[in-house]
């Protein structure tokens, strides 16, 4: 864990025990991509799991400016259901 500590500029932004006995969320250095900062974090005997934080919008992507260095990320806006129901109440 301290190897990874140090590798990855690590410092826990908050706990989450409440939700989850011993969650944390931490943050890393940007320059380090994020699917070897989960691989070196799972290595850890002190980290059960590691996940990225992916922000997820319902916003149409046609309104959704595309920024170049999170091109890389798998996980992408979601667009407006075509149910006619939608919008109901």
């Amino acid at each position: 864990m301290v190897e990874a500590v140090h590798a990855l500029d690590f410092s826990i932004e908050a706990d989450l025990s409440d939700l989850v006995p011993g969650m944390q969320l931490a943050s890393i250095d940007q320059s380090v991509p994020i699917e070897v900062a989960v691989q070196m974090l799972e290595q850890s005997q002190h980290v059960a799991y590691a996940e990225p934080n992916y922000l997820i919008s319902l916003d149409p992507i046609d309104s959704v400016p595309v920024d170049q260095s999170l091109a890389t990320l798998s996980a992408q806006p979601l667009q407006v259901p075509n149910d006619e129901y939608y919008n109901s109440k």
